[in-house]
């Protein structure tokens, strides 16, 4: 059928105001059932709303958890706001999104590190080394937002290269702005974004694993690389997004995007993660990693 200008502008305005209301129905989860069951269908119904980053973010930043946050360090809300418009405009710019690393993945990693920081005041009694300030957690969501902004859809080709292009466009909208702690911004959440790179993952596990007392740019950078991974561990999202990274990789190595889809490149992956935050914990990311790795050794 066939609307009127008139009409399809207020489907589209009924279509908006739908999705953000279901957005924000979604951004309050009871995380008191099966976690796994209660994970799997976040992730896969916020993936199927029709909302742009910025429209994400802004919902986002209404959510009580930043609200609270916002009163607390006023000066970041507007910040993630605007950043995540300008990265709403830099990708008007690609003539296609990679098929993984896309504005879809940035939206599921905000929502992973929403979830994380939602665990935060659990933990202030329970383990304060894993306890974040008001500005570690709007360092954490900036970097979540920036991580892979401008990705190439490829590996790296030289090491960090994906990472120093994500740094580069997020401290390029950081200079732009005049705010409080600005360089102390920029430096801690570079250090979060380059904790990404998966080369790395082992040696931030292990020095994790051995600290008594975790350096802020270990905790962050470890929760950041929680964020990042989290929704791939599941069981059905996982494979799901295996499928895409292959299917991104693919043009350029066939080799380890074939070996990205198969259960033997999905079982290394797995084996390669680790949860060791608190709020992960909490979350008990540990254990649906560990029925992930079951899951594939039985198949």
């Amino acid at each position: 059928m066939a609307y009127p200008p008139s009409k399809v502008s207020e489907l589209n305005l009924s279509e908006q105001s739908f999705n953000r209301q279901s957005l924000s129905d979604l951004l309050s989860p009871d995380l008191s059932s099966d976690m796994l069951t209660t994970l799997e269908s976040l992730y896969s119904n916020v993936s199927s709303l029709h909302l742009n980053f910025s429209e994400f973010i802004t919902v986002l930043l209404k959510t009580s958890l930043w609200q609270q946050l916002t009163l607390q360090s006023p000066e970041f809300s507007e910040i993630c706001l605007a950043f995540s418009r300008q990265v709403d405009d830099l990708y008007t710019d690609f003539s296609a999104e990679p098929s993984y690393h896309s504005r879809k993945h940035f939206i599921e990693v905000c929502l992973s590190t929403h979830l994380l920081v939602l665990q935060n005041d659990s933990i202030r009694d329970q383990n304060y080394n894993w306890f974040l300030s008001p500005d570690e957690c709007w360092y954490l969501l900036l970097s979540a937002m920036a991580h892979d902004v401008g990705h190439l859809g490829r590996t790296n080709q030289s090491p960090y290269e994906q990472e120093l292009l994500a740094i580069n466009h997020l401290e390029r909208f950081l200079d732009s702005k005049s705010f409080t702690n600005q360089s102390i911004c920029k430096a801690i959440t570079k250090h979060i974004i380059l904790a990404t790179e998966p080369r790395d993952r082992n040696l931030l596990i292990s020095r994790v694993q051995s600290s008594n007392i975790l350096s802020s740019e270990d905790k962050l950078g470890m929760l950041m690389v929680e964020a990042d991974l989290l929704a791939s561990v599941l069981p059905i999202k996982g494979v799901e997004l295996g499928i895409k990274l292959s299917n991104e990789i693919m043009p350029q190595d066939e080799a380890l995007a074939n070996f990205i889809k198969s259960s033997k490149g999905r079982l290394s992956f797995l084996k390669s993660v680790a949860f060791l935050s608190a709020q992960s914990h909490l979350l008990g990311l540990d254990q649906i990693l560990g029925m992930a790795i079951l899951k594939i050794t039985q198949e």
